[in-house]
């Protein structure tokens, strides 16, 4: 028999959340048929948390404020989910197993320390009695689980198991440096039926052996009789009988040794069968350790698988929560892509019109800068110069620009004439 004990990693809040409603038996599970509720009331609760997640909180917020913990990384290691049982028969006797237990409870305070030792309760309501214990990985006033649960503290951990609890039971420790590992639960399930098999086998080797040494006895019995029946006709029959009875006797004295041969070869048989018992005793043996450490590595998977499908049910619930606010946010943010899809088709248009609108300006800075030549000729009076054809066909032909050289003589030149006939006209002299 062993005594056990293994440790995993908790990572988040929500792993924590699904060990507490596992461990505090919060609801009822439908992954774990082992489970019979009418014993939940014979647990134990060494030390109960009601709230994982709020003690943890509880327990950094003491370490920041002494000085020694920083903010906690995303990555860290924040608690660290124990079990601690043994082989399935140690639990025979109930105030051994409870003296266990106390002494398992004692052990992890001294290692680890009381203030971070969460949680530790005793599961009497499935078939092999275990102890939930929960760590916060705590060493020198800080979260260092890398440090306390490395490969080699693990193997310390089992060393110092073994030597101050086990070992006062009697219980063994596991295989150092093994190299093997968990079997599935198919596996499981095939070596299960195996032993099933050779359990039926044994049952029947068993059946058989009993069936021969009945026929033996019936063969000794029978064989008694006939001594005895032989013994009372040498004394009582007459001479006379001798010869008739001498015959009776060969035949009886061959039909013992027939039955002595058939008695030898009985007993041959039976030592046959026992050999063969005995190996399939050993085998039986060996068979139900597998069995038991197998169903003790399925029930933590089953406890994993369970807290993770929780989980798996709060982030799809949260999902299907968010939706309808997710499919309101993409229509909206869909409204607006087409309303600045139609703010930028009016930017074309308006881009269009920009460039038309710029061409017509750089034809209007052409006619402005022929007119300011031909007004500054014909203000200099280079009337040679001044080719008023040529003027005239430009800016007929720019339709843009929206009188002829008519109008720029009305608005043009006759101005230039009547103010230079008035700036030439004497002034009268006050007296």
């Amino acid at each position: 028999m062993y005594g056990i004990i293994r440790v995993a990693k908790i990572k988040s809040k929500g792993d924590m959340r699904g060990e507490q409603i596992h461990t505090n038996r919060e609801r009822i599970s439908r992954t774990n048929p082992d489970i019979n509720y009418e014993k939940t009331p014979e647990n134990k609760n060494y030390i109960f948390c009601e709230d994982f997640g709020k003690r943890f909180d509880e327990r950094i917020k003491e370490l920041q404020n002494a000085g020694t913990q920083k903010k906690v990384r995303s990555d860290a290691v924040l608690m660290m989910s124990g079990i601690c049982t043994a082989s399935h028969n140690f639990f025979d006797n109930k105030k051994k197993t409870e003296q266990y237990f106390d002494d398992v409870v004692d052990f992890l305070k001294d290692k680890y320390g009381k203030k971070n030792l969460v949680s530790a309760t005793v599961h009497y309501d499935e078939r092999t009695p275990h102890l939930h214990f929960y760590i916060i990985p705590e060493k020198e006033g800080r979260l260092c689980a890398k440090k306390m649960f490395g490969k080699q503290d693990l193997i310390n951990l089992q060393d110092e198991f073994f030597t101050k609890v086990s070992s006062k039971y009697g219980l063994e420790r596991g295989e150092k440096n093994s190299n093997k590992k968990h079997l599935s639960t198919q596996d499981f399930k095939k070596i299960n039926n195996e032993a099933n098999n050779l359990e039926k086998k044994l049952e029947k080797t068993e059946k058989i052996i009993e069936e021969k040494k009945e026929n033996l006895e019936k063969l000794k019995s029978k064989e008694r009789q006939r001594r005895r029946r032989y013994l009372l006709e040498m004394f009582t029959y007459k001479s006379a009988a001798k010869k008739k009875s001498e015959k009776k006797i060969q035949q009886q004295k061959l039909e013992i040794e027939e039955n002595e041969k058939k008695i030898q070869v009985s007993k041959n048989e039976i030592l046959q069968l026992s050999e063969k018992t005995g190996n399939l005793v050993q085998e039986e043996k060996e068979t139900y350790r597998k069995i038991r450490r197998m169903k003790e590595e399925i029930n933590l998977l089953k406890q994993e698988f369970s807290n993770t499908k929780a989980d798996n049910k709060e982030l799809l619930s949260f999902i299907e929560k968010e939706k309808p606010i997710f499919i309101k946010e993409k229509n909206k943010l869909k409204e607006e892509i087409n309303s600045l899809n139609n703010e930028y088709k009016k930017l074309d248009i308006k881009k269009q019109e920009i460039q038309e609108l710029s061409q017509q300006k750089n034809n209007l800075i052409e006619v402005c800068k022929e007119l300011v030549k031909f007004e500054n000729d014909f203000k200099e009076k280079n009337l040679d110069k001044i080719n008023i054809k040529k003027l005239d066909t430009y800016l007929k032909e720019n339709t843009e620009f929206k009188f002829g050289l008519n109008e720029i003589i009305e608005k043009i030149v006759k101005p230039y004439f009547a103010q230079k006939e008035k700036d030439n006209r004497p002034r009268m002299r006050m007296r």
